[in-house]
């Protein structure tokens, strides 16, 4: 039996400054990729570089991978994940929302090429 080539929905929360944190969704499926692409390029030709909505840099990765945070309001009251509650962010903190993404994007990245490693290692032990 071959491995599992669908997303398994898992959240992995990422501690940010002031003692807040973000969950993410683990990894996103090619569906939400694909999505977050879509509404953040407004063309896109062969051999040219893409038009970006710059409206949307940043905001639909952050919209397709957070499920929940620790943000109040000004009463102390939780604020729902929302895009409108995204685009009401300081600039420092939706900045360090991309940078945590990032970097965890870069760490999934390291995991999934180690992964493709060792299937690759294991069909040649197995052939030989």
């Amino acid at each position: 039996m071959g491995r599992n080539r669908f997303v398994q929905p898992t959240i992995t929360r990422l501690d940010l400054t002031d003692g807040d944190w973000i969950d993410i969704k683990t990894e996103l499926t090619a569906g939400e990729r694909r999505h977050a692409f879509g509404r953040l390029v407004t063309e896109m030709r062969a051999g040219e570089s893409a038009r970006l909505d710059p409206e949307q840099v940043g905001l639909t990765r952050l919209a397709e991978y957070i499920t929940a945070w620790s943000f109040t309001d000004v009463n102390g009251k939780p604020v729902p994940v929302s895009e409108s509650a995204i685009n009401a962010l300081d600039v420092d903190s939706f900045g360090e929302l991309v940078e945590a993404i990032d970097k965890h994007e870069a760490a999934q990245e390291v995991k999934r090429a180690a992964e493709k490693k060792d299937r690759a290692t294991s069909k040649v032990s197995a052939a030989t």
